[in-house]
Formats: structure tokens, C-alpha cells, sequence
């Protein structure tokens, strides 16, 4: 008898988790400031990743792994805010620096899914 195929964990996640673990460090050591780049490469790299990792992706699936990524985006943001570590100024006009992670968070999974449907470029080396 041989021990059942366990399913593989993809490491694009564990990606999207390093740059979220870094975002949590940097507002750790500097709560007052924001980091508006942070949460759409949290939410961007996983669909991105699984694209440089697999190739080109469905566009279903894509968008799932954009989803995943902005989950990501969701937890952190929303763990950060209970621990008030959001208190940096907001780029939007109401809504404050959880709002504005949750929003750009969606813009960056979205652009991630686009990158991950784009088809491979040959690279020739031009004679």
C-alpha cells in the first residue's frame, strides 16, 4: 500500500504571506506612517507569482488568485487595525487607512490577475 498523493502547497503563497509579514513589521516599528504600496503587492505578487511560476493563467483563475491575494490584504489590514497600527495619513478623503488598504488592496489583486492572463513573450536574442 502506498500513502496517499497529499495535495502540494503552492510557495506563490507563502510569497504573498513574506510581503505581508513585512508590511506587518514596518507598521510594528512605525505605526504613524502608512505604507500605501503594501497592501496591492500583498494582493498583487499571488496571482503574479503563480504566473511566473506556471505560466499564463485562465482567467478564472487568475481572478481566484486575485481574490486570495486580497484576502491576504483583508487579515492583515484588519489585524493591523485592531491593533492600531493603521494610523497614518489616508490618501483618500473619508474612510481612513483601512479603507484605503482594503480599496488599493482590490486595485493590486486586480492588476496581479491581468499580469497573470498575459501570454509568455519569446525572448530571442536579436542578431
Amino acid at each position: 500500500m502506498t500513502a496517499p498523493d497529499r495535495p502540494r502547497r503552492d510557495p506563490t503563497f507563502y510569497l504573498s504571506g513574506l510581503v505581508a509579514a513585512l508590511w506587518v513589521a514596518l507598521a510594528w516599528t512605525n505605526p504613524d506612517t502608512t505604507y500605501h504600496a503594501a497592501p496591492p503587492l500583498v494582493a498583487g505578487v499571488f496571482p503574479a507569482a503563480h504566473r511566473w511560476r506556471a505560466g499564463p493563467l485562465p482567467p478564472a483563475a487568475a481572478l481566484a488568485a486575485g481574490f486570495g491575494g486580497w484576502i491576504n490584504v483583508v487579515v492583515v489590514g484588519i489585524a493591523l487595525g485592531l491593533a492600531d497600527l493603521l494610523r497614518g495619513p489616508s490618501l483618500l478623503p473619508a474612510g481612513g487607512p483601512l479603507a484605503e488598504a482594503l480599496i488599493l488592496g482590490a486595485g493590486g489583486a486586480l492588476l496581479g490577475a491581468v499580469v497573470a492572463v498575459l501570454p509568455k513573450r519569446e525572448h530571442r536574442i536579436p542578431r
